[in-house]
């Protein structure tokens, strides 16, 4: 299967934005986040719709060295919601996408913050 491709909620500074909606992790390839800059910062969304098991999830590092940060994992309870800012440029593929790994019961959305 393919990536689930996360579509972004871009804020604006004094304007209200909807909140955007959760996407489910594809098992076996994760998950895709595209940012609309480099350079920017996002604040993703992670909820763990398992009311049973833990749940991980992984942020793969970055590609662009000497800026580039190795994985950033998360371990989190059944039925826990967490939120993280990270700053795109240090988990950007070549692709100049984020990737992320999750079972399906791993709910996301990303929000761009100005």
């Amino acid at each position: 299967m393919a990536a689930t491709a996360i579509t972004n909620a871009t804020l604006t500074r004094n304007t209200w934005t909807a909140f955007p909606a959760v996407a489910a992790s594809d098992a076996t390839d994760g998950i895709l986040i595209t940012p609309s800059k480099p350079d920017g910062q996002l604040l993703i969304y992670c909820q763990n719709a398992d009311g049973s098991n833990a749940e991980t999830v992984v942020i793969k590092g970055g590609y662009f060295k000497p800026f580039a940060a190795g994985d950033l994992s998360l371990s989190f309870a059944a039925s826990a919601v967490k939120v993280i800012a990270i700053e795109t440029g240090k988990y950007l593929q070549s692709s100049g996408k984020i990737k992320m790994t999750g079972s399906a019961d791993v709910k996301v959305s990303v929000i761009e913050l100005p």
